[in-house]
């Protein structure tokens, strides 16, 4: 856990939130040609060390972190083990405290059954790029029952989709807690499925595993200048369990749905977006030629201003269990992606420049 929060601290202190620019307003690339990589020179800092007491116990992060800056510091979004969102105020990085009565979303409450029954938590918070007081969340969701009637149990497998949920900062502090589904598409709990699994789930319980979409992130082109789209990486985790086809995918939807109330997510599948939200994706980063980086997930994309590159830094192994604590990092070169039906991040094989790292965690500065 420390690991995880030292790598999340590192990335904005080296960087002051500057070179990699997340899906924040106002965020734009730069506007020079593109730098000659080999002639500018990067250096590495130390890492932070920090933890969340009295916290601790409640084991953080379990997803991705969101980082906000905002002038009075920055809002740092994560998810408990238990499926809660928590968020945090801290001014250096170092010091945190609660910036809301937390946790500020988690499962429903009630006896309707619904995909994220047993756990809702967020792996990306994102700020309308054109209406700032509007913020979206990407949750992973997950429920432990099977069937009809449903067979619920907390031993049971997960299986997982991706949940999104919208707020609005009315208090203006960067941290609002009125988070709800959208009204043009909800279910009875009052929750909206961004990303949905096209295996099941079963209607019997399953084998002991992890099943369906999960570990979502999410992502606001800084070089569309219309923001058109808003995007989201997540895992795919086949059933019936194969450890060969555990992969990465993206969908995305238009901020005009999204903004309407009635947002439809398109997965990316045979070369464009077009798939529906629950209908088989593709696999956007191609296994790398030694069979070394075969399971893959916990995606998360950024977009670095110095070099005009997408970042994407994930999670890998060459079986069994993904090991988080084990990077590669893939880069793509926006002009070789604006082939891809306007999309500058949907990778594919020949579209992708795939560099493996074994460093944990890295962050470029100019020297």
């Amino acid at each position: 856990m420390k690991r995880l929060l030292c790598l999340a601290a590192f990335l904005l202190v080296c960087c002051d939130g500057a070179n990699v620019a997340r899906a924040q307003p106002g965020t734009q690339p730069n506007p020079q040609p593109d730098p000659q990589v080999a002639g500018v020179a990067f250096r590495v800092t130390e890492p932070v060390a920090i933890d969340f007491r009295p916290w601790v116990a409640l084991r953080f992060p379990d997803e991705h972190m969101s980082f906000i800056k905002y002038p009075d510091g920055y809002r740092i979004w994560s998810s408990s083990a238990s499926g809660r969102a928590y968020v945090w105020t801290s001014s250096d990085l170092e010091t945190f405290t609660p910036a809301a009565a937390n946790p500020v979303f988690g499962p429903p409450a009630g006896p309707d059954q619904s995909f994220d029954r047993n756990y809702a938590g967020p792996g990306e918070v994102i700020r309308d790029p054109v209406y700032p007081k509007k913020y979206y969340m990407f949750y992973e969701a997950d429920t432990r029952c099977y069937g009809d009637p449903p067979q619920c149990g907390p031993t049971q497998p997960y299986w997982a989709s991706v949940g999104i949920a919208q707020a609005v900062d009315t208090e203006g502090n960067g941290a609002p807690t009125a988070w709800s589904g959208f009204p043009g598409r909800k279910n009875q709990a009052g929750r909206t499925v961004a990303v949905a699994s096209p295996d099941g789930p079963p209607t019997t319980v399953p084998s002991q595993g992890y099943y369906g979409n999960g570990i979502p992130s999410g992502f606001v082109d800084p070089e569309d200048a219309a923001h058109r789209y808003l995007y989201t990486y997540y895992d795919y985790h086949p059933y019936p369990p194969d450890a060969t086809n555990q992969h990465i995918e993206v969908a995305r939807a238009t901020f005009a749905s999204v903004r309407a109330g009635a947002p439809l997510f398109q997965k990316f599948a045979d070369g464009r977006f077009g798939a529906s939200f629950d209908r088989p994706g593709q696999r956007i980063v191609q296994v790398d030629s030694a069979g070394g980086c075969v399971r893959q997930g916990n995606p998360t994309v950024s977009y670095n201003t110095v070099l005009r590159r997408y970042l994407m830094v994930y999670g890998c192994s060459p079986a069994g269990r993904l090991r988080r604590n084990k990077m590669s990092v893939t880069t793509a070169v926006p002009s070789r992606l604006k082939a891809l039906e306007g999309s500058r991040i949907a990778p594919t094989k020949s579209a992708f420049d795939a560099k493996y790292s074994r460093m944990a965690a890295f962050c470029l500065s100019r020297v």
